[in-house]
């Protein structure tokens, strides 16, 4: 919520360059303090037989689901205030616009969290997904207040799902595997980035914002499919 605002003000004011600086510096303060500060619990992982690529189907699916269902917002966050800005013509006030879906992420992580445990990750996850694609649906059709709100139930999905797709991938892997599965994970959330980047880019080059992003809404509608095939761990017994 801060972070746009911020840069913002400082881009407005003294220019990409400074706003760039800003944050390197930032990283830099954040380094020492926490490797002098952080501590790594040392976790006891018990032995067993050599894992099997079996044992990977569930969370790969799982995976699989995220990288297509979050298109839509990792779309908003590549293009998201050129688009307000430009798209819409909203000006400087696509700053405020944008920032309005990370104050939906300091609410929705703890309340989607305890969603899931209490009536199931999978349903929750669908229900996001499905609530995050009509929400970009919005963002295009939408102007003035609703598209507001349209943006904060869109960054509640987003982020909401982020929460309870770690609590069933805990739920769903070997703990000898976690790691490994988060990295794959951590990896294909980089490449949607570095693929949806030009993808986006030169569609709204050359058919415009509005209709790119039309399309990378229905596409998040997809990630539905693989999750269908995603058995909770009861459902493996």
């Amino acid at each position: 919520f801060i972070a746009p605002l911020t840069i913002g003000v400082i881009t407005e004011n003294l220019g990409w360059r400074s706003a760039f600086l800003t944050l390197s510096l930032l990283g830099m303060a954040l380094a020492p303090v926490l490797w002098y500060r952080l501590r790594e619990s040392q976790l006891e992982v018990a032995e067993g037989s050599k894992p099997s690529l079996k044992e990977l189907r569930e969370p790969l699916l799982l995976v699989l689901a995220a990288s297509i269902y979050i298109v839509a917002f990792r779309g908003v966050m590549l293009f998201g205030t050129l688009y307000f800005e430009q798209g819409k013509g909203l000006g400087p006030q696509a700053y405020v616009l944008f920032s309005l879906s990370q104050v939906a992420g300091i609410f929705s992580g703890p309340v989607c969290g305890r969603l899931s445990d209490v009536m199931g990750r999978k349903e929750v996850i669908i229900s996001l997904v499905l609530i995050e694609g009509v929400s970009a649906f919005g963002l295009v059709f939408l102007t003035g207040i609703p598209l507001y709100l349209t943006l904060v139930v869109l960054g509640f999905a987003a982020f909401g799902l982020l929460a309870s797709m770690d609590a069933f991938l805990a739920d769903i892997t070997r703990p000898r595997l976690f790691g490994t599965v988060v990295g794959i994970n951590l990896a294909a959330s980089f490449v949607v980035s570095s693929i949806l980047s030009p993808i986006l880019g030169g569609s709204i080059s050359t058919y415009g914002y509005d209709l790119s992003f039309t399309l990378i809404a229905a596409f998040s509608l997809l990630g539905l499919l693989p999750l269908l095939f995603v058995r909770r761990a009861r459902e493996r017994l």
